[in-house]
């Protein structure tokens, strides 16, 4: 029997094994989802969600940090590409297999059904934080037209002296001293005043509600087709920033900068916190510890080799932060050579991840000629970017949504807007500044945790209880081909590397301070206790059916929206068919198939019956030509 009727009969099968299964409306509206329109809208969408300000300005710190040069950014170029990029391809395949997001997941391995909701409470924290980021850039992009710059000026403070390159003065730079004293006015984080809690300005409060409308407003007017207008968004930011950096190049000092970057260390690679700290950097630089990669998966075609977007997109935005943080750095070198002292105090206690976005390079613009012009351009990129970048966010959290109830889907739209008033009203509670200080801390220090144990959990999950070789059996079912071994390699020791990347993170946290522990702690159970909670469910759910392993065995409903497809991948392996028919379909157990005496006598009856048959032609041939004489 040849492979397509093997194929046929399988698919005849399930058609007759499926008659149980009904789809819904709604999940028949989900199976209509618009596909990505080409593999460039995919690379640039899946760059406006990673790109964020604060994941950038967080790998500046990072960096400074660390002493930042080129094998710096090596050590996190490895990290990316041997731990970073499997992760990412795992989740867009697994979303272009089923063609939903990540909340299928509960149907792969119902242990696995509380760690969706672990990723959603991470993605209502990263879109207050991209929120809070969004208006500070509103903000410094309406201050860039007057005329004097704030940040160009030192605060009217009697015990406060800055310098600016013009005088012989020291103390903080004037871009610091503005954002600390009078924009954030000197937000601490101590246990002192973590009780204190004062009402934000008016203005504040309207730009945050002008930032939620401006993005209501733009999934309104696109009708959810708004991954046109993300296109367009990060074309004109990276056109925006490619001018600002060319324009810093102008300056000779700024060259400092880059031969900083391009400076050799070789002690980096023994140093244990620059790996530790690559590894946040990876996960929250590509979005490991969110929900859009594998929904973006669901509208990839079956078709499309989600392994080499997943490269591109991975190559792409790591060159987009070495060009920012390259920025950042000549920058610093901007300033350091016009005021001729050392550079900015990065260990201030001050929300340290903003020093690059609203001090570094603000202060190293005003610097150049028309500097009202690039301080305008940098900082409406930053908008631009922020917006797309909360977009997908709350869609993601909408997806998310839909997934769990399908019947909803049609309701999208008011799904988005309920979650976007859920998440502008609860970012109002961060605009005062000792608030903000606080969940700084939960932002830049405990979510790399959290992020980290979720990513750890979820390759667990599908690396080793599912199994690589499941998982590469469902890419070959899709696409026709298995895996690279580079894949299967990384997807097998990927989970090793990240337990004891943990161990080495608890063992350092140990000796943090208590403050720093009580919001650990805390934000470890927030993030983990839905996971754990379904945890429990499902292995007493399992009891009462006397069946545990059922824990950890894909359910019916995995895999492909169709019921068919389903039925047939469970029946169908294309791994084994794929070396059955390598092999010319001959069997490899001593039966009849394969048997040469058996082959011998067909072959023999083949010749007999062609024999037969010519003479059979010979016969009918001799009797029209006696009844041609005949006649």
């Amino acid at each position: 029997m040849s492979l397509p009727i093997r194929e046929a009969s399988y698919r005849s099968l399930s058609q007759s094994s499926v008659s149980t299964f009904s789809t819904s409306r709604g999940v028949q509206d989900m199976l209509k989802k618009e596909k990505w329109q080409s593999s460039w809208q995919f690379v640039t969408v899946m760059i406006g969600y990673s790109m964020t300000s604060y994941s950038f300005s967080a790998f500046i710190r990072t960096g400074k940090e660390n002493q930042p040069n080129f094998v710096q950014h090596m050590l996190g170029y490895l990290f990316f590409l041997f731990f970073g990029m499997p992760i990412m391809y795992m989740q867009i395949v697994l979303g272009q297999y089923t063609t939903m997001g990540m909340f299928n997941l509960r149907y792969c391995i119902p242990l696995s059904r509380g760690l969706p909701y672990s990723f959603m409470v991470s993605v209502f924290l990263e879109t207050l934080l991209t929120g809070y980021f969004m208006t500070d850039e509103l903000m410094y992009f309406l201050l860039s037209f007057q005329t004097v710059l704030p940040w160009t000026v030192c605060p009217k403070y009697q015990n406060i002296s800055c310098l600016n390159g013009k005088s012989n003065k020291t103390g903080l730079h004037t871009a610091f001293a503005f954002w600390k004293y009078i924009y954030m006015e000197n937000p601490v984080v101590n246990q002192e005043d973590i009780t204190t809690y004062e009402m934000p300005s008016k203005e504040r409060i309207v730009i945050l509600l002008a930032t939620w409308a401006m993005t209501f407003g733009i999934m309104c007017v696109s009708n959810y087709r708004y991954r046109k207008y993300i296109l367009y968004m990060v074309s004109i930011c990276s056109a925006g920033f490619l001018i600002v950096f060319f324009a810093i190049l102008t300056r000779h000092a700024s060259t400092g900068g880059v031969t900083k970057l391009l400076s050799i260390n070789v002690d980096e690679f023994y140093s244990i916190n620059a790996w530790k700290n690559t590894v946040g950097n990876v996960i929250s630089g590509l979005a490991l510890g969110e929900l859009y990669n594998m929904y973006a998966g669901a509208l990839l075609p079956s078709n499309q080799q989600a392994g080499t977007l997943s490269v591109v997109c991975g190559c792409v935005l790591w060159i987009y932060k070495m060009i920012l943080s390259s920025m950042c750095m000549m920058c610093e070198a901007l300033i350091i050579d016009e005021t001729k002292v050392p550079s900015l105090d990065v260990h201030s206690n001050v929300a340290e991840a903003t020093l690059a976005l609203h001090v570094t390079t603000p202060q190293g613009l005003s610097y150049l000629s028309l500097y009202h012009l690039w301080n305008s351009i940098y900082f409406g990129c930053h908008v631009i970017i922020s917006v797309s970048n909360q977009i997908l966010h709350l869609m993601s959290m909408q997806a998310a949504v839909t997934d769990m109830y399908p019947n909803f889907y049609k309701f999208r739209m008011y799904v988005f807007g309920v979650i976007c008033v859920l998440c502008c009203f609860s970012g109002l509670c961060l605009l005062p500044s000792s608030v903000f200080a606080i969940a700084q801390v939960l932002f830049t220090e405990v979510m790399v945790y959290i992020k980290f144990c979720s990513v750890l959990m979820l390759t667990i999950t599908i690396f080793w209880v599912y199994g690589v070789t499941n998982l590469s059996d469902d890419i070959h079912y899709l696409m026709g081909s298995q895996p690279t071994k580079y894949w299967k390699i990384c997807w097998y020791i990927t989970p090793l590397i990240m337990i004891i990347v943990m161990v080495i993170m608890i063992i350092r946290a140990i000796s943090r301070p208590q403050l720093f522990f009580m919001l650990s702690a805390g934000a470890g159970v927030i993030f983990l206790s839905p996971a754990a909670f379904y945890l429990g469910i499902e292995v007493l759910g399992h009891i009462k059916q006397r069946n545990l392993l059922g824990t950890i065995r894909p359910t019916e409903q995995w895999g492909p929206p169709d019921p068919d497809d389903r039925a047939l991948r469970r029946m169908f392996n294309p791994r084994l068919a794929t070396k059955y028919q390598a092999h010319k379909m001959v069997c490899e157990h001593c039966c009849l198939y394969g048997n040469k005496a058996l082959k011998n006598i067909i072959n023999q009856e083949d010749l007999v019956r062609r024999e037969y048959l010519m003479n059979l032609v010979e016969t009918k041939r001799v009797k029209v030509f006696f009844a041609d004489v005949d006649l």
